[in-house]
C-alpha cells in the first residue's frame, strides 16, 4: 500500500505540473511537493499536530504524507478569469490513505465567481494561521466538495463611494463520508457588510448559515429532499407532512451558524483587529438569549517585514451555557422547553458538524469515536483560552501556539459520565493544555527548497498526555 501511495502521488504531480509549454497561459502560478513525517511518542499525535491540517494528518498514529499540489490563482483583472487547484495526498500510517483534499475549478466574470468542487476555506473573520479555529467552518477536516456562487471579496455598493461594501456566498455540497445520514447535503450562505474602507476604521458584520439536510435515515428511510424541501431548508421552514414530526414541529433540517462582529484599525506600522462570534443552533440564539457564548479574538500585526514578532493572537472560546438548562413545561410535567442547545449537533443529523471524524467548525469543539464506529460531537461546552505568534528570527520563520481548555462535555453527558476506567469523563470537568512551536527556513543554496520542524505536547486529562514532531521537506516548482 505505501509503495503505491508514492508512486501514485509522484505520477500525478508530474502530470499536473509537466512543462510550461502544455499548460500555455493556464500554467499554475504555484506547484509545490513536500515529503512530511510526523511521530509521536505515546502513539497518538498531539493536538496541535494534526488539528486545522485539512484533514491530512492521521491523529491516532505517527506517519508520513506526500503531497502535490498544483494552483492556478483568479486573475484579479479584466472582466473574465479561471483558476483551479488539485492536491494529491498519500499518507502511510494506521489509517492509509490516498485522496484528493483539494479539487477545484473556478470562474471569474466581474465581481462574481463560481466555484465547483473540493477546496479548503475558512467560513468567518479568525486570526489566519494563528487561530484556534473559526466556529462557522474552520480548516480542522477534509474540505466539503460543493458548488460555490460568490463575490470576489468585498466589492462597494453604488454610489457610496466605498464607503459600505458587501459580499456573500451561496453554497451547496454533499457530505461524503459514512454518516448516520448517509448522503447528506450540506446548504451554507453568508452575509457580510463592512462600512469605512476609505478610513483607516473599518466595521463590519455578518451572518453565516449552514444547514445539513435530506439524505436516508436507517429508521425513517429517504428524508424530504425534493426542491419544494430544498427551499424550505433555504429559508429555515418546518417540513413538510412526510418530513420527521421533530422537523415538522420545528424546522427542516440541521440549522446553526454564527453572527460575526468585528472591528479593524490600520495605522500604517500596525494593524489590529478585534472580532466576535455568537454561535446559534436554534432561533433563541438568534434573538441572542446566549450572549455570552462564541469567540473573542484580537489580532494585532506589524506590517514591517521580517519582524521578531509579526502577529499576534488572543481568542476566549466559550459555549458552556447554550441558552440554560432546559425550561420546565407547565403543560407537559415530563417534558421542557427551550435549552441545552448542543451546539454542533442534532437529533437526526447526529454525527454533527463533522467529516471524516473530525469537527468541521472549531477543533476545540471535539468529537471521538463511539461504538459503532462513526464520530460524533462529544464535547461541545468548553471554555478556552488561545495565544498564538508568528514572527521571524532572520531567514527563519516560526509559529508558537498555546491553548488552555476546560471542557464540560454535553449536557446529555454530564448525566452518564463514563466510569473511572473510561477514557474521559466530564465531571469534574476535564482540564487540557496543547502547545505547538513551529519553524521553518529555505535551504541556503536553494530557496525553493523549505525545510520545516515542528514540536506538540499534550498535558491533561481530555487527550492522553503526548509530545510528538514533525519534519518536513517542501519543493516550490513554480512560484
Amino acid at each position: 500500500m505505501a509503495g503505491r501511495i508514492v508512486v501514485l502521488c509522484l505520477v500525478g504531480l508530474v502530470a499536473a505540473v509537466g512543462p510550461q509549454a502544455v499548460w500555455g497561459q493556464g500554467a499554475p502560478d504555484n506547484a509545490e511537493i513536500e515529503l512530511r513525517g510526523v511521530g509521536a511518542a505515546c502513539g497518538t499525535v498531539p493536538f496541535w499536530l494534526h488539528a486545522n491540517t485539512d484533514g491530512l494528518v492521521d491523529p491516532i498514529s505517527s506517519g508520513m504524507l506526500l503531497r502535490g499540489r498544483v494552483e492556478r490563482t483568479v486573475e484579479s483583472e479584466g472582466r473574465w478569469g479561471f483558476g483551479y487547484g488539485s492536491e494529491l495526498v498519500g499518507r502511510v500510517s494506521a489509517n492509509e490513505t490516498l485522496f484528493f483534499p483539494t479539487l477545484y475549478a473556478t470562474a471569474r466574470y466581474g465581481f462574481l465567481k463560481l466555484r465547483i468542487g473540493r477546496k479548503a476555506e475558512v467560513i468567518g473573520t479568525v486570526g489566519k494561521s494563528l487561530t484556534s479555529g473559526s466556529l462557522g467552518q474552520s480548516r480542522n477536516a477534509t474540505p466539503i466538495p460543493k458548488v460555490v456562487l460568490s463575490t470576489d471579496g468585498y466589492t462597494a455598493v453604488p454610489f457610496t463611494e466605498q464607503w459600505i461594501e458587501l459580499k456573500g456566498r451561496y453554497a451547496d455540497g454533499l457530505l461524503p463520508d459514512r454518516r448516520h445520514i448517509e448522503d447528506a447535503y450540506l446548504h451554507q450562505k453568508t452575509f457580510y457588510l463592512r462600512t469605512g474602507t476609505p478610513s483607516p476604521v473599518q466595521v463590519y458584520g455578518g451572518l453565516v448559515h449552514n444547514a445539513m439536510w435530506g439524505g436516508t435515515d436507517p429508521d425513517w428511510g429517504r428524508l424530504p429532499q425534493s426542491f419544494n424541501d430544498y427551499v424550505r431548508t433555504v429559508v429555515a421552514l418546518s417540513g413538510a407532512d412526510d418530513a420527521p414530526r421533530g422537523e415538522r414541529i420545528y424546522i427542516q433540517g440541521d440549522h446553526f451558524g454564527v453572527i460575526d462582529f468585528g472591528l479593524s484599525v490600520d495605522i500604517g506600522l500596525l494593524k489590529a483587529r478585534a472580532y466576535r462570534h455568537f454561535i446559534y443552533e436554534d432561533r433563541d440564539n438568534l434573538k441572542f438569549k446566549s450572549p455570552q457564548d462564541g469567540l473573542f479574538g484580537v489580532e494585532l500585526a506589524d506590517t514591517r517585514s521580517g519582524r521578531w514578532i509579526d502577529r499576534v493572537v488572543y481568542e476566549h472560546l466559550y459555549t458552556k451555557w447554550q441558552n440554560g438548562p432546559v425550561k420546565p413545561d407547565p403543560q407537559n410535567p415530563r417534558g421542557g422547553a427551550g435549552g441545552r442547545d448542543d451546539y454542533y449537533t442534532h437529533f437526526i443529523f447526529n454525527d454533527g458538524w463533522t467529516l471524516y471524524g473530525r469537527t468541521a467548525g472549531s477543533p476545540l469543539i471535539t468529537s471521538f469515536p463511539r461504538e459503532d464506529g462513526r464520530s460524533g460531537i462529544e464535547n461541545n461546552r468548553v471554555v478556552g483560552h488561545h495565544l498564538g505568534v508568528a514572527g521571524h528570527v532572520g531567514a527563519l520563520e516560526y509559529r508558537v501556539l498555546a491553548t488552555y481548555t476546560r471542557n464540560y462535555g454535553r449536557y446529555d453527558l454530564e448525566e452518564r459520565a463514563l466510569e473511572d476506567d473510561g477514557e474521559y469523563r466530564f465531571q469534574p470537568p476535564l482540564e487540557q493544555a496543547s502547545f505547538l512551536v513551529e519553524a521553518q527556513v529555505p535551504w541556503p543554496s536553494r530557496p525553493q527548497l523549505q525545510v520545516s520542524g515542528a514540536v506538540g505536547l499534550d498535558v491533561g486529562a481530555l487527550y492522553e498526555q503526548s509530545i510528538g514532531a514533525r519534519l518536513g521537506l517542501s519543493y516550490q516548482l513554480s512560484q
